[in-house]
């Protein structure tokens, strides 16, 4: 449908004319400065209107006569006769004429009048008096010569600058105009630095010398500038500045004895700056810095920015292990001083009467606000402290000191707030030390439980959110060792009915408790927590402590799963009767906690109980879906995790509902940046905003401009697209009219830099979108989906992927795209196109380069470190979880790899041997972590499964088999596992009769040495231990591999014998098969790895059966005696029925594949009918486990 011109196309109203232009005319005479300075004025008009036909006016001025505007504002800048109209236009001078203004002046304006334009800034320098002025001034002078300079860093751009620089910052020059020079340096320093470097030894003098200046504002500038040269500086400059340091940190007592406090702030926030950089910047003076840092932080007598300044400076030297490994170890009394002063920050807390009113709300809207009703403001900093301290350096350093400390705190009786302090820090610090901790939790749980009964109620509330934390970070050790002294206290403190929000909180630590629980360890408290919730959710009438109940409730049928059903009846009628009845605006986050705990418990009970009520509260949230209509109503978010749970319980029963939920979900995935509902804003820095005290926004500085980023909307998106992944991952083929969709959405948020979690959800619902298509396709009864449609959709994500993986900055979604391109390639590696395997090959050696890249960085920051110490700092459990996404980075490409084996087998060598530069140090490199090993013998093994047979594994025999087989006695467990995996795949396919001739000749001198190996790896002594279980079991099925290769089989087992063809076996294999085939069955039975037990046990049965077809010498081997029925060694009899009983006591194919368990079921009764009756009962005697026994006697009494 067209519209008319002049018409609305929505309404068809006409449209309104534009505003008409203001005439500017007199406002073009350069002459009149009055009627310009009268503009001016009504920029800074209180009055709305008249502001905007102001900007109106200068916006026509820069479009009609930009040179004019350009010098009216610095002609008023250096001549306004009112200080304020100076002021505005020196604003007005960086705004309109420098970079970072979308139209900027300078580019307009003639070279004439960009003279004028510096010399005039340089005039109003030496000339303003006025000081709120003259810092704009000085602040247009620096944006002015970083856009007239740093993009050359070329000082002819404005020769006259530095030349007046330098003699502004002379000794004797005016105080305003040292410290003018000196911020201009400061700000010049990062844009520029290659122009300023030939004169770094004359700044370094002139630093030095402004920091001992009488003058403080001087000193200050001074400090700024000595900073801002050390942050910009490469390594090799930044240590020239070393020696400023003595002065740098004297600037900062000066401020502090004159009560300039701002000035000191200002000087602690650029030595965290330099702190976080580069901390071995700080070494020389470290000692004095910490300490002096450390009695700020103590000294009460000062502002709390201030103290919270000097705290934050002590928390990022903490943090810096990675930058300086063993520099803090050798600081005296660091992390205890550290430890004491966030303790003491963690005391700034006043018994509020606020905080026992649960009537209020928090931000979220849930119930039971003012929770922190009485902190002081350094509490919430010592709270953040602890938990950074505790991540940064781990529980090797930090849990010495706290278990010297707590127990004195909570022990002090006549001080409430040290004993909740006590609780707190043991909440803060758990994550940070849960390493260490989980073997130890008992006294943790000592001093929990200690606390649970003590007389002041915030005591008792720090208790549960300690043990809540605990629960989290110590999971599962905790819950398995303590549950019967936390459960009880947790129930216990749920009658405190005089202290609702302690009773709450003690709900919500039920929450971080389920979670956690493995192994049914809640079964036997199941009935009465559920049954405790249950009477407050009915009783109470506190909503705070009913909404906890509803979040416990949830969490416990969470983690009860089918264990709930018995207490489904019993629920889901008060559940529903919220979910209905709460409709009261203060109530929806009551009903939001109640959509939530029915949607948890229909996924535990199975859609066959959930079924009839969830149709009915199905129906329900549609309909309220379409009332919701205020944007701070919590109901939407619950609605739509809500709506993704229903779909995992009810599968494809949920898919016609999803006309009602897919509209706000994708709604909600696509929110922008802009716009009314947008999550990003940018404002010029000094005007302020109204962002500066809502809840759930970020703000940062950048430049003159302020960024506010509003990350309640991102998680919001976040949750979305996490949602979408949900539904794709459930519904497969019925999602598939969504799919284009929600593609055309996730395919740019694979590039969302403004928030990872969007990020990471875009990342993994990529192959679940792939599989709705495939399966989709292979239904063939989905309209538009067909094999054509599959090989784009194919190309056009795994393009997408391989163009996103090598620029994703964070290593951990780096391995969330490549477990991504795995899942896609393991799906549909048969579409790849020959450009994917080179994009593939190429992502993978840009991957691996950049990986390399960050390893070698964090090893060469170690061993330059003067302070490390591998024997005390090897141990960084930080380093390790970087390490370990290194190491996670090659896994993810090996799965890759060997999804394109098993597609093309031969034909991706050629990939495999460009990346043997990267894995061949990994392998052979003795001083090579576990992992990495592992990664590379799984590659090899993959090529010889994969492309064994036809001789792809040839070239990589020399250079990998001699370290595969000492990695058969790897002291690894997983290495030693795919190491003697991969020498069973050898023997399977590189000595089968089928391989080509020249594989077989190229693993020839290999094959001695590789049973061998096999051999020494069986009978290792440490074996038999339970982490080595694996790998020996797949070391007897590689000898079973090399048995089965070896030892000829007719074609038709059941009437043939193979005597005739063992015949021409050679010699020494038979000398082999004589001691190898008595030693694979001395090792029977496998009950680790099932895969492996039946290839095992399935050849065992064959080997016994009367005329399987296997050779008569074979069955000597095995049974002893001859091969005749009944003249067997009863004991290598024995021995073979006591490995059939256990194999079929785990049933028909598990241990024994479903076509050999009747022939092991007949075997069984056979040899029960032979064996003499007293080694039948010694046999069943031997049988521990109670299912082989009655395999057994099942068999004896056939």
């Amino acid at each position: 449908m067209s519209s008319s011109p002049g018409l609305d196309p929505l309404t068809g109203a006409p449209i309104p004319p534009p505003p008409p232009l203001p005439d500017i005319t007199p406002l073009l005479d350069i002459n009149n400065s009055a009627i310009f300075e009268q503009l001016v004025e009504k920029l800074m008009s209180a009055s709305n209107e008249e502001r905007k036909h102001a900007e109106l006016c200068l916006e026509e001025m820069k479009r009609l006569g930009p040179e004019v505007a350009a010098l009216h504002l610095i002609q008023t800048m250096r001549k306004g006769s009112k200080v304020e109209l100076r002021s505005m236009c020196a604003v007005l001078v960086r705004r309109q004429l420098c970079k970072d203004s979308k139209e900027s002046l300078l580019s307009k304006i003639s070279p004439q009048a960009v003279a004028i334009v510096k010399q005039e800034c340089l005039n109003a320098m030496k000339e303003e008096e006025e000081k709120s002025v003259a810092h704009k001034v000085t602040d247009t002078v620096s944006e002015l010569a970083a856009t007239l300079l740093g993009e050359t860093g070329n000082p002819s751009s404005w020769p006259e600058l530095l030349p007046f620089m330098f003699q502004c910052v002379q000794s004797d020059a005016a105080v305003r105009h040292q410290e003018s020079a000196l911020t201009i340096f400061a700000h010049l320093a990062g844009v520029m630095s290659d122009a300023l470097r030939p004169y770094l030894g004359t700044l370094h003098g002139i630093l030095q010398v402004s920091l001992r200046s009488e003058t403080l504002e001087v000193r200050t500038a001074a400090l700024r500038a000595s900073a801002s040269f050390i942050l910009s500086a490469g390594d090799k400059e930044r240590s020239g500045f070393q020696s400023l340091l003595p002065d740098m940190l004297s600037t900062l007592e000066t401020a502090l004895n004159k009560q300039d406090e701002s000035a000191a702030q200002d000087a602690l926030e650029m030595f965290i700056e330099i702190a976080e950089m580069d901390p071995r910047f700080l070494r020389g003076m470290l000692v004095q810095m910490a300490n002096a840092m450390t009695t700020l932080a103590r000294t009460e007598q000062l502002e709390s920015a201030t103290r919270q300044l000097a705290m934050e400076f002590l928390v990022t030297l903490a943090e810096s292990r990675d930058k300086a490994p063993g520099m803090i170890r050798k600081l005296p009394d660091f992390v205890n001083n550290l430890f004491q002063s966030l303790l003491l920050f963690l005391l700034d807390i006043d018994d509020d009467a606020e905080w026992y009113d649960v009537s209020g709300s928090n931000a979220d809207g849930s119930a039971g606000g003012n929770e922190d009703a009485g902190h002081g403001e350094t509490y919430d900093v010592g709270q953040e402290g602890f938990d950074r301290v505790a991540l940064a350096l781990g529980g090797a350093q930090v849990l010495p000191i706290a278990s010297g400390l707590l127990p004195h705190l909570l022990a002090d009786k006549s001080d409430w707030k040290k004993r909740h302090a006590c609780m707190i820090c043991l909440a803060q610090i758990a994550e940070g030390c849960a390493k260490v901790m989980a073997p130890q939790c008992d006294g943790c749980v000592d001093m929990c439980l200690t606390a649970s009964v003590d007389e002041h109620p915030r005591v008792r509330w720090a208790c549960f959110q300690a043990l809540g934390q605990l629960s989290t970070d110590l999971a599962p050790d905790l819950q398995r060792k303590q549950h019967h002294r936390v459960v009880p206290c947790l129930l216990q403190a749920m009658n405190d009915v005089q202290n609702p929000r302690v009773q709450a909180h003690a709900s919500a630590a039920i929450v971080n408790f389920s979670e956690g629980c493995v192994d049914n360890v809640l079964a036997p408290y199941l009935d009465e927590i559920v049954m405790k919730l249950l009477v407050l959710l009915e009783k109470s009438s506190v909503s705070a402590v009913q909404e906890a109940a509803l979040t416990a409730l949830a969490s416990v049928a969470d983690s009860a799963q089918e264990s709930f059903l018995r207490h489904y009846e019993r629920c889901i009628v008060p559940l529903k009767q919220i979910l209905y009845n709460a409709t009261d605006k203060q109530y929806r986050m009551l009903r939001a906690k109640a959509m939530e705990c029915v949607s948890l418990v229909g996924m535990a009970v199975g859609k066959d109980q959930f079924r009839q009520d969830g149709d009915e509260v199905m129906q329900f949230l549609a309909n309220l879906q379409g009332t919701i209509v205020d944007a701070d109503d919590p109901t939407s978010q619950y609605l739509l995790q809500a709506w993704a749970r229903f779909c995992k319980c009810l599968g494809t029963e949920f898919l016609p509902y999803l006309p009602v939920t897919m509209p706000p979900l994708l709604k909600t995935a696509k929110l922008a940046p802009d716009g009314p509902d947008g999550f990003f804003k940018v404002v010029e820095a000094d005007d302020g905003g109204d962002d500066e005290d809502e809840e759930g926004i970020e703000l940062f500085d950048l430049g003159d401009k302020r960024v506010s980023i509003r990350t309640s909307v991102l998680e919001e998106k976040a949750t979305a697209c996490n949602m979408l992944c949900c539904y794709a991952d459930e519904l497969k083929e019925g999602f598939f009219p969504y799919v284009e969709d929600v593609c055309t959405i996730m395919i740019p948020l694979l590039q969302f830099y403004f928030h990872e979690d969007v990020r990471k959800a875009a990342v993994q619902c990529i192959p679940e979108l792939l599989v709705c298509v495939k399966k989709a396709v292979e239904l063939k009864t989905t309209p538009g989906a067909d094999a054509t449609y599959l090989q784009n959709f194919f190309g056009l994500v795994m393009d997408k992927l391989l163009e996103v993986c090598p620029k994703e900055p964070e290593v951990e979604i780096l391995v969330c795209v490549l477990e991504s391109i795995q899942e896609v390639l393991m799906e549909c590696s048969n579409l790849c196109r020959p450009d994917h395997m080179q994009k593939l090959l190429a992502t993978f050696k840009e991957v691996a380069d950049a990986s390399v890249k960050r390893q070698n960085d964090r090893k060469t920051t170690k061993e330059t470190s003067e302070d490390y110490d591998p024997s005390i700092d090897g141990d960084d459990e930080a380093l390790e979880a970087e390490s370990e996404l290194e190491y996670e980075i090659w896994s993810q490409i090996a799965e890759c790899m060997s999804s394109l084996l098993k597609e093309y087998r031969e034909h991706v060598v050629p990939m495999v041997e460009h990346l043997n530069p990267y894995l061949l140090p990994m392998l052979l490199e003795v001083e090579r972590q576990p992992d990495e090993r592992r990664v590379a013998i799984s590659i090899f093994d993959d090529v010889v499964e994969h492309a064994g047979v036809s001789g792809g594994a040839n070239s990589l025999l020399p250079q990998y088999m001699p370290r595969v087989l000492q990695c058969c006695l790897d002291p690894d467990e997983d290495v030693r596992q795919v190491a003697v995996y991969g020498v069973g795949m050898c023997f399977a396919h590189l000595l089968h009769p089928a391989a080509a001739p020249l594989a077989r000749q190229a693993f020839g001198p290999y094959v001695e040495n590789s049973l061998a190996a096999i051999q020494h790896s069986i009978s290792s002594p440490d074996a038999g231990q339970p982490k080595f279980m694996s790998a020996t079991e797949n070391a007897i099925s590689a000898l079973n591999r090399y048995l089965a290769v070896t030892t000829p089989s007719p074609a038709n087992s059941e009437s043939a014998s193979g005597d005739a063809s063992y015949a021409s076996v050679d010699a020494g294999t038979k000398a082999n098969h004589a001691q190898l085939y008595p030693l694979w069955l001395s090792r029977l039975p496998l009950t680790h790895d099932r895969v492996e037990a039946r290839q095992c046990h399935d050849r065992l049965v064959w080997a016994c059966t009367p005329n399987s077809g296997c050779p008569s010498e074979v069955v000597t081997y095995l049974l002893g005696g001859n091969a005749s029925p009944g003249q067997h060694d009863s004991q290598r009899v024995a021995h073979v029925m006591k490995v059939l009983a256990v194999a079929m006591s785990y049933g028909s194919g598990e241990l024994i594949s479903a076509t050999h368990f009747e022939g092991a079921k007949t075997l069984l009764v056979a040899f029960a009918k032979v064996l003499p009756p007293d080694v039948l009962q010694a046999t069943h005697a031997s049988l521990s486990d109670e299912k082989a026994q009655k395999v057994l006697v099942d068999a004896a009494q056939a």
